[in-house]
């Protein structure tokens, strides 16, 4: 007889290969866990590491250098071009594909209304 975690195989009841593979791979998938937890780094002390540029507190951040606001205002050009161009070549995204039906011509009946 053979325990493994939460249930009992034996040797000598018949079971079936499948059934077998299965058991097996549960063990195995139930030990690599086991494996990832004891070597784990949770028991160690963690110190971050940021490389964010310069922390700066309660004082004025250095001014971005011209090469920064150079490309900053080449994708903000990009991006504003790109949304405005497709407002203007393609309204179909913000009004439907469809004629807006005409509320005049509704029943009362399609409007809940009910008859007097």
């Amino acid at each position: 007889m053979i325990e493994i975690f939460s249930f009992t195989l034996t040797l000598t009841d018949a079971i079936s290969p499948s059934t077998f593979r299965w058991e097996s791979h549960v063990f195995l998938s139930r030990l690599r866990t086991a494996g990832a937890v004891f070597k784990s780094t949770a028991c160690k002390q963690i110190v971050p590491v940021r490389h964010g540029g310069q922390w700066v507190y309660r004082t004025v951040a250095a001014p971005a250098s011209r090469k920064t606001m150079i490309k900053a205002e080449i994708v903000g050009f990009a991006l504003w071009y790109w949304v405005l161009y497709h407002l203007i070549t393609q309204p179909d995204h913000l009004y439907g594909h469809f004629e807006y039906p005409d509320p005049s011509k509704w029943t009362d009946e399609e409007l809940g209304i009910p008859p007097e």
